[in-house]
């Protein structure tokens, strides 16, 4: 099997899993009546609609990373690769955009639990909404950069880089595509630049606010929490932590060694198509750890699978939380 029959295969299976698992996360959410994770759900409706916003940019195009000794090529391919340079232009930007967004998006979960827990302040509507706002607003800045950065083609004066890469590669030769040319083009460096100062701020953010909140959860170690809570607010903590760590795994680590190595002048030609398999199962990965995770999704979902276990895990989670009740809880462990 041709890594291009591969390519597709993946793409095709992480499409109809990603569509599934956050559609069946958005159902959960809107059915699971919880208070413990009510006020936490909101975050994750907004992971889920964009991640489904990812799974459609994946089925109308795919971009495809390929290096050569000194150049870097975004290609387009997929439905939106046969309607021209423009189209395949915003493609491009729009695919870097949501790739980024993903990545900015992190830091609210972070800060909803800081205002909540150090400034024992609600996380109203307003401030989820400049959130948001904010993060999309980097990730169309850093796509500005991009856009004066980047050089789109084919054109008749950057034709002879596409002729590079034909040779190797069964692409059509007027399929749209980014190169990235550092001796031609010297604001490629800008682009990079931009895109590692964002990373390390969401990160920074993220360090701060794990940071804060630790630190005020250890002056408060004995209060009147149920047990319940608290085990939620482990498994919210859990699910928040696999938000952070996966993009850097799936995307981050991966693109900023294929952009050292790029730099350098090291050629590593399949490390393109890892990152092209890898980034396609992210928003799966991310509903199907949510629901396994946060305990009452997670019996939500038995129960709609009408398994015994749902049932039993609820009855001992109930007995559990009814002996609680008018007592004083167990010294509190530590949670982010």
């Amino acid at each position: 099997m041709s890594m291009t029959t591969l390519l597709t295969y993946n793409q095709h299976l992480a499409l109809v899993c990603g569509a599934t698992g956050n559609v069946l996360l958005l159902y959960i959410i809107r059915t699971t009546a919880s208070l413990d994770v009510k006020a936490y759900s909101r975050l994750l409706v907004l992971h889920s609609v964009v991640d489904l916003l990812f799974v459609f940019a994946f089925t109308v195009c795919s971009i495809k990373i390929i290096t050569t000794e000194r150049l870097l090529f975004l290609v387009v391919s997929g439905v939106l690769s046969d309607y021209g340079t423009l189209v395949g232009r915003i493609s491009i930007l729009l695919y870097t955009m949501m790739v980024l967004l993903e990545i900015t998006l992190i830091p609210i979960d972070y800060f909803y639990r800081y205002m909540l827990l150090c400034r024992n302040q609600k996380f109203t509507t307003t401030k989820f909404i400049y959130c948001f706002i904010g993060a999309l607003g980097v990730s169309i800045f850093q796509n500005v950069i991009g856009n004066t950065c980047i050089e789109f083609g084919p054109t008749s004066d950057n034709i002879h880089y596409w002729k590079m890469i034909t040779d190797k590669h069964p692409f059509d030769k007027l399929s749209p595509f980014a190169v990235y040319d550092p001796e031609s083009n010297s604001k490629v460096q800008y682009n990079f630049i931009t895109a590692v100062c964002i990373i390390v701020l969401c990160y920074s953010i993220v360090g701060y606010c794990t940071y804060q909140i630790r630190k005020t959860l250890l002056l408060n170690e004995r209060s009147r929490v149920r047990r319940e809570s608290r085990r939620i607010s482990a498994q919210i903590t859990r699910v928040m932590i696999f938000q952070a760590l996966l993009p850097c795994v799936v995307m981050c680590a991966p693109a900023l060694m294929i952009c050292a190595c790029f730099l350098i002048g090291v050629n590593v030609e399949q490390a393109g198509e890892l990152i092209s398999i890898l980034i396609h199962w992210m928003p799966t990965l991310k509903p199907i750890a949510t629901i396994y995770i946060v305990h009452p999704y997670r019996r939500a979902f038995l129960r709609k699978l009408h398994y015994s276990l749902a049932t039993e895990t609820t009855v001992v989670s109930s007995n559990e939380e009814s002996s609680m009740k008018n007592t004083l809880s167990e010294p509190n462990e530590v949670y982010l």
